[in-house]
């Protein structure tokens, strides 16, 4: 994970608990669950695509806090068998580089989509 995106999110996370936003247990949870899963989960050498698909999907409603005024983004994930085994954290490096080049883009509208396995 990459450190300065833990930053920025602590950083958002406290902008809500400023501000009493509702949304701070949810999202609080969120960076829970991406801690554990980077900690514990990475040591496997196979983790199942339903937990690696959980894990972006959690970054990204964490990427959301900071976007949420500057873009819509939207992830469609039409995988057929969750329960095919992939090498841990392999999906996340293009979700972090999209949003990277998002920042740099200045795109109103971003998509991410895992196609169905054939």
């Amino acid at each position: 994970m990459n450190p300065h995106f833990l930053f920025n999110t602590l950083n958002n996370l406290y902008g809500l608990s400023v501000t009493k936003s509702d949304k701070l247990p949810s999202l609080m949870l969120k960076l829970s669950d991406l801690l554990r899963y980077s900690l514990y989960e990475t040591k496997e050498a196979m983790v199942s695509l339903e937990k690696e698909i959980h894990y972006m999907e959690n970054y990204m409603e964490l990427e959301k806090i900071r976007l949420e005024d500057q873009t819509e983004i939207v992830f469609e994930n039409k995988v057929n068998d969750i329960t095919k085994r992939i090498a841990p954290m392999m999906l996340i490096v293009f979700v972090e580089n999209a949003f990277k080049h998002l920042s740099v883009s200045g795109n109103k509208k971003t998509e991410c989509c895992l196609n169905r396995n054939r």
